[in-house]
């Protein structure tokens, strides 16, 4: 795969095709994007709207796009690569949303991505929930408990 320097080579590679920017990423979804995450979170998010704009994309097109909804996506996927630049770019300070935060727990509990991050992952995951929802997390921990509890006392009933 091709080292992108830029949001402007990226969209630039992407526009070159027949269909343009827009038919391959209403074809592709954040698949094109992916290559994005090579480079740091906070190029991307300065530059992205102008490199759009400079392919001829719509302001209104344009904010279609979430950077979030990429970063939840390559949370999502079963490459241990763009997992990893996910993660860099939460590490770096990327802002967490629900939808990431969604995402995280998925690649956790599914196992995805590469394990020696998971723990750190995990942290940052529930540090940000914690700031966020403050007294409802204690209520999540709280519900999760129950429900793993449950879950043995079901397996124990369980007779083989």
């Amino acid at each position: 795969m091709r080292v992108y320097d830029s949001c402007s080579d990226v969209i630039a590679m992407l526009a070159a095709r027949p269909e343009g920017f827009s038919g391959i990423f209403r074809r592709m979804g954040y698949v094109a994007l992916l290559p994005l995450l090579r480079l740091p979170h906070q190029l991307v998010s300065r530059d992205l709207p102008q490199a759009l704009a400079e392919f001829g994309m719509s302001k209104d097109e344009a904010e279609q796009i979430s950077l979030s909804a990429l970063v939840a996506f390559a949370l999502r996927s079963s490459s241990e690569f763009w997992v990893g630049r996910a993660i860099g770019w939460i590490s770096d300070g990327f802002p967490v949303t629900v939808e990431i935060l969604k995402a995280g727990d998925q690649m956790i509990a599914y196992r995805r991505g590469t394990r020696s991050k998971h723990p750190e992952f995990r942290r940052l995951l529930r540090r940000w929930e914690r700031n966020t929802f403050g007294s409802l997390y204690q209520v999540r921990l709280s519900l999760l408990r129950v429900l793993r509890m449950r879950e043995r006392i079901m397996d124990d009933d369980v007779v083989v």
